[in-house]
This record gives C-alpha cells, sequence and structure tokens, in this order.
C-alpha cells in the first residue's frame, strides 16, 4: 500500500517539479525527462524505499523535496534537502532511498558534455495509510526490494510478495528482513492468535494424552478400583451355591441308583460395621485412582506446554536469523564489492566477515536447538513424525494475577492435596477394619436344601427333601481365635446307608495363637494412617511452595519479557540509523552488520523471553491445578 501511494506522489510531483526546477539548461533536461524516464527513476527508488518504523508507529506524514545531481556514471551526488518534511527522521530516509537505488540511467540521447550534470529536485511524498492510533493494531505491507542488487551486476526485481497480513511495522533493515519480522511477532489481535494457537496446542495435548502410557495404566487402575467397589458391595449379599450329584452302585449285589440337587445360601450377619468401611475404603481408592489419573494427565499437558512452545520459539529464532543473515550477506557483498575497486579499506571487510560468520555459527547452534526441541516434542506426542505446527508467538496480554488467587486455586483444584486427603480417609477406613477385625464378634448364617430321588432298580423311584441351617461366631482374642457354631439339619436315609434323619449340633473351639498376622495388619494400618496425615501436612506446604516459585517466574517472565522488548525496540533503531549513516557516509558499513548482529541477539533474546512468559504461565496453571483461567 506504501508503494502504491508512494509511486502515484511521485508519477505526479516529479514531473512537475522538474518543469519548473531553476536550474542549469532547465529547458533541456525538461525536454528529456519522459514519463518512461520518470517510471524508471520511480521504480528504481521505490525499489529501495523504507517507511521508518518509528514515523509508521507515530503516524508522521509529509512531503520532503530532495535535491541531487546525476554524475557521469550514474551516482548521486551533491545531494541535499531542498525543503524539509519537518521530521529529521523523514528527510533522512528518501535521502538513503535515492543514493541506495543509484545508479540511475540517463535519459535516452542525453548529451552529457552539452549539458553536464543532470539536476532535479524530486518531491518524496509520505503518506501513511492508516492514523497513527491504528497502526498498533494494523500497518501497511513494506516496500518490496531486492538490496544491493547493482553490486551483484544483477537487474533490480521486487521481491515476491508474502501473504499479506494484518501486523505491525518492525525493523526497517529491508523490505524482506521487515515483513519477515513482521510475520514472526504479530501484536494484532492477540485475542483471535490466542484462540488459534489453544486450539492447535489442544490437539497435541489430547494427542499426547491419548498416546502416553502412564495415563493408560492409569486409566487401567480406575477400572480395576471400579471393580474392587463392586466386590465390596457384593459382600453383603447372600452367597449361593448349586451343587447336583447322581450315583450308581450295589448293595448286597442289588443295584441302585441316586441322585440330588441342593442349594446352599451363606449370609454374613454381623461383623462390626467391617463391610462398611470396607465398601468406604473401595470408594475412597476409587478417588484416588481418579485423581492419580488427573495428577498424571497434568503433568502430560504441561510437558506438552513446555515442549511446543519451545519448539514452535525455536523455529520462529531461527526463521528471524536467517533473515538476519541473508540482510548481513547483502551488505558484505557490498563491502567486498567496494573493496575491490579501492573504496574499503581490507580491515572493514574482515570485519564484516568476521560478524557474517559469528552469525554463521549462531544459525547451526539454532538448528542443533531446534533438532532437540523437534526431537523432544515428538517424545512428548510419543509420535515418529512431528505435525505441522502453524502457530507463532504473539505479544502475551498483560495478565492481572495476585499470589493469593494462585494459591486459594491451587488448594481448591491441586490433585495433590485431593491424593493425600483421600489417603487419609482411605487409611482411616483400613485402620477401622483392623480394629474391627481384632476385636469384633462376626456372626455367618449358613443353611441348604436338596431334592433327593433314589431307588433300587427293581422298584420305583423315592423322592425326599433335605436341609441344613446353622449359625457360625468367631471371636477373635489377641492372636488367639474363639470359634462357635450351631447347626440343625433334617435328611433322609440314603440307600445302602443307616444314618440319622435330624440331629442338632453346637460346637466350639479356641485356636491358640493361630492368627498373629492380624496384630502386624492393625500396627500396620495405624503406621499407614500416620503416614497419611504427615503426607497431607508436606502436600499443602509442597503446593504452597510450587505455588509460589512460579508466581514468582512468572513475575520474572514478565519483567524479563519487558526488558527484551526495550531492548529489542532500541537495537531496531540502532540498526535502522547504523544503516541510514552507513549509506550516507557517516559510518562504516561494518558497523551497520555489527548494528544487525546487535538485533539479532536482542531478537533471540525476546523470543526465548515470549518462551519464558508462556512456559512460566504453563508452571503457574500446573501449580494451581489448572484452576486459574486467562
Amino acid at each position: 500500500m506504501i508503494k502504491k501511494i508512494l509511486s502515484l506522489a511521485l508519477s505526479t510531483t516529479v514531473f512537475i517539479m522538474a518543469l519548473g526546477v531553476p536550474c542549469v539548461n532547465a529547458h533541456a533536461q525538461f525536454m528529456l525527462l519522459t514519463p518512461e524516464y520518470m517510471g524508471l527513476l520511480e521504480q528504481r527508488i521505490l525499489s529501495s524505499f523504507i517507511y521508518p518504523q518509528e514515523a509508521l508507529t507515530k503516524g508522521w506524514e509529509g512531503v520532503v523535496k530532495v535535491r541531487f545531481a546525476l554524475a557521469q556514471d550514474g551516482r548521486v551526488k551533491d545531494i541535499d534537502i531542498a525543503e524539509s518534511s519537518g521530521y529529521p527522521l523523514l528527510d533522512a530516509a528518501a535521502i538513503l532511498a535515492i543514493k541506495d537505488a543509484s545508479p540511475y540511467p540517463f535519459p535516452k540521447n542525453y548529451d552529457f558534455k552539452k549539458n553536464g550534470d543532470l539536476e532535479i529536485i524530486l518531491p518524496v511524498s509520505y503518506v501513511n495509510p492508516q492514523p497513527a492510533a491504528q497502526t498498533e493494531s494494523a500497518a501497511p505491507a513494506p516496500a518490496e526490494r531486492k538490496d544491493y542488487a547493482w553490486l551483484l551486476d544483477s537487474p533490480a526485481q521486487p521481491a515476491t510478495p508474502a501473504a499479506k497480513k494484518e501486523i505491525p511495522p518492525t525493523a526497517s533493515l529491508s523490505a524482506a528482513a521487515s515483513e519477515n519480522l513482521q510475520t514472526a511477532i504479530s501484536l494484532s489481535d492477540p485475542q483471535a492468535n490466542v484462540e488459534k494457537d489453544a486450539k492447535e496446542l489442544l490437539y497435541y495435548v489430547e494427542m499426547a494424552l491419548k498416546n502416553n502410557q502412564p495415563t493408560k495404566v492409569a486409566r487401567e487402575e480406575v477400572e480395576y478400583a471400579r471393580i474392587k467397589v463392586i466386590e465390596a458391595q457384593r459382600n453383603f449379599f447372600p452367597a449361593f451355591k448349586i451343587q447336583a450329584y447322581s450315583t450308581e452302585g450295589d448293595v448286597y449285589k442289588v443295584d441302585y441308583e441316586e441322585r440330588e440337587a441342593k442349594v446352599q445360601l451363606d449370609q454374613p450377619l454381623f461383623y462390626g460395621g467391617r463391610l462398611k468401611y470396607s465398601l468406604k475404603q473401595a470408594k475412597a481408592n476409587l478417588e484416588i485412582s481418579q485423581k492419580n489419573y488427573d495428577r498424571l494427565k497434568f503433568d502430560v499437558i504441561h510437558k506438552t506446554e513446555t515442549s511446543y512452545y519451545n519448539l514452535v520459539a525455536t523455529r520462529m529464532n531461527l526463521k528471524q536469523q536467517e533473515v538476519f543473515l541473508a540482510e548481513a550477506n547483502d551488505l558484505v557483498a557490498k563491502i567486498e564489492k567496494l573493496s575491490s575497486i579501492g573504496m574499503v579499506i581490507p580491515l572493514e571487510v574482515n570485519s564484516a566477515r568476521s560478524w557474517l560468520e559469528q552469525m554463521g555459527f549462531k544459525i547451526d547452534g539454532i538448528r542443533q536447538d531446534l533438532y532437540m526441541a523437534d526431537l523432544t516434542f515428538k517424545q512428548v506426542l510419543n509420535t515418529k513424525e512431528t505435525p505441522k505446527i502453524e502457530t507463532e508467538l504473539i505479544q502475551p496480554q498483560r495478565l492481572d494475577l495476585n499470589y493469593e488467587s494462585c494459591l486459594a486455586a491451587a488448594m481448591e483444584h491441586r490433585p495433590e492435596i485431593y491424593l493425600s486427603e483421600l489417603l487419609v480417609k482411605f487409611n482411616d477406613y483400613g485402620q477401622k477394619v483392623e480394629a474391627i477385625r481384632n476385636t469384633a464378634l462376626t456372626l455367618d448364617f449358613t443353611g441348604n436344601w436338596a431334592k433327593y430321588q433314589g431307588h433300587y432298580l427293581t422298584e420305583p423311584w423315592k423322592s425326599s427333601s433335605n436341609w441344613y441351617i446353622g449359625l457360625k461366631a468367631s471371636l477373635p482374642w489377641g492372636a488367639s481365635t474363639i470359634n462357635n457354631s450351631y447347626a440343625s439339619e433334617e435328611s433322609q436315609p440314603r440307600f445302602g446307608q443307616t444314618s440319622a434323619t435330624g440331629s442338632r449340633t453346637i460346637s466350639g473351639e479356641f485356636n491358640l495363637f493361630d492368627n498373629m498376622k492380624r496384630l502386624s495388619d492393625k500396627k500396620k494400618a495405624d503406621i499407614d494412617l500416620y503416614r497419611a496425615i504427615s503426607d497431607l501436612d508436606e502436600a499443602f506446604k509442597t503446593v504452597a511452595f510450587e505455588v509460589q516459585d512460579a508466581f514468582l517466574n512468572y513475575q520474572k517472565a514478565v519483567l524479563q519479557l519487558n526488558t527484551a522488548e526495550a531492548e529489542m525496540k532500541y537495537r531496531r533503531n540502532e540498526a535502522e540509523i547504523a544503516k541510514i549513516r552507513s549509506m550516507v557516509g557517516e559510518s562504516s558499513l561494518s558497523g551497520a552488520i555489527e548494528a544487525i548482529f546487535s538485533l539479532s541477539e536482542s531478537h533471540t533474546r525476546y523470543i526465548q523471553a515470549l518462551a519464558n512468559y508462556q512456559i512460566s504461565l504453563a508452571n503457574l496453571r500446573k501449580a494451581t491445578g489448572y484452576g486459574i483461567k486467562f
């Protein structure tokens, strides 16, 4: 958009101003300044034009009239400001663009011996396409250019424009560099970018959870705990058993046949509350399994977020360093070209090459970092191929967070707190179960009913019913056990046997030191409860420390981000000024490369600060049990 507006300004104002310029041989020169020639000048100047970052941000506009002459070799000489725009930065940028685009061709059939230097006063119009208030959220696409094409003996061709995005301007080192920098640090519509990033990150989190083996095991543990709850519930109900048999034989050489079907029932009548507490313990164990799964899930989410932001930051950093390296390569090529014609001393060439080598070494290191970040991300996702990531880090929104609210969220949502509380509950129930097992009387009912049929083969079948009922009581006494039982039964004699058809039986026994394990289990239950209470206290302290540590790291990340952002802006302006000064001969070109290197270093620190900021937020979310929402 800048290019289009400037093009119209040049096509109109250059021709009109050339008509009335009070210079040598003005009439003859005017006749040669055809629209075709002016269009050529316009194309050359536009290929080098830079709209300064500060001017775009502050909405500076104006027209600067530049007076210059073309020497016989087409280079610009005696260039100065005929009329200022009122902004020294705009004036300097106009001079830089005109000088950077030289050498210029002369008009066709121009007689240099007769007319001498071609003098031109050229108005350059700066028109900001959007008001200053809007430049923070959207800005024009940078002008297209290919730097120093004439030094490489190749015609200047406009660079292929990248997809335009609503982004603010950044470093004005070149149009290509500027557009890449703008793409990398997008401050426009941060909410939309955050939502896009969140969707992509959520996709990878789901993938990591799906492929993570510990979480799969944790899910199986949850299913196992559910089965144990069903088992504990089943103990309240009677146990049924069905039996049947068929027999053939002989008694005194007389064959007989008999068969019986029996149903047996066993029902616990009184266990002193042991079954109730066993059920509660099983339910507590189910909750523990579920919270343990949540804990593992949060670990996977945190690892995914951390590796994701590291990978995105490293990719972004590599992309930007390659842009800076290309910019530095152009400057080194220009310095070498100037050195070949004796305009630059060898020391400056060596200095420029040294800075270029440092940038190359830096990029090699970043590529190694990218390999490791990519490998780490694939390990977290448990995949062989890294999915395509489209997200680039954005300027984070400043959040209004405080330690008290974060700590309160952690105490409410951290799985470790729930786990510790549930373990106390689980072990408390376990202690009660063991206490009852060591002291309480247990009483069980047992009984059966049977249908019996039998006959001698020479006689018809005979049928009868048999039944049995009984009570069993058991009372622990230290490591010993007292058992008592009562039974009553009615039955019919079987073929070939002589037995009672009814009986009442009372029995008792004393087992001396038959269950020492009962005492050790009771002691272990007490110890487990005390340990769980101690672990709960430590969990509160640990969570409070982790929240405080994460919150302080978040505050540190904010400070580092602010510092890195301020330094990057300073280095950006420094590099822009260094290049302008080198082009007008006020400083060396190697100094411009050094400024680009410093800018690349500040960009690395800024991108890392962005990643650290996002990671610090991920750490804070994990520390609060993902109880805070942004």
